[in-house]
C-alpha cells in the first residue's frame, strides 16, 4: 500500500545518518573564514541526541526549550 504522508523531518534525517554517517554536516568558520570545525552527520546527530538525553533528564520533555549555540 502506498503512503500519501509524507515522512518527519526526524525520519529524514535519521535516514541520512544512516545512510552516511561520514559525510559533512556543517561546517564552523572563524572570524578570518577558515574552517575552524566540522561536524559529520554522525557527530550532529550524537550531539542532538545527548543535548535531547539532557533536556529529558531535567524533565523538559514536552516542553519548549531555547537552545543557544556560539
Amino acid at each position: 500500500m502506498l503512503s500519501l504522508t509524507a515522512p518527519s523531518l526526524l525520519e529524514v534525517l535519521r535516514r541520512r545518518v544512516a545512510d552516511d554517517p561520514t559525510r559533512p554536516s556543517f561546517s564552523f568558520l572563524d572570524a578570518s573564514g577558515a574552517e575552524a570545525e566540522a561536524l559529520t552527520r554522525g557527530e550532529l546527530d550524537r550531539r542532538a541526541r545527548a543535548v535531547a538525553a539532557a533536556l529529558q533528564a531535567t524533565g523538559a520533555a514536552g516542553e519548549r526549550a531555547l537552545i543557544l549555540q556560539p
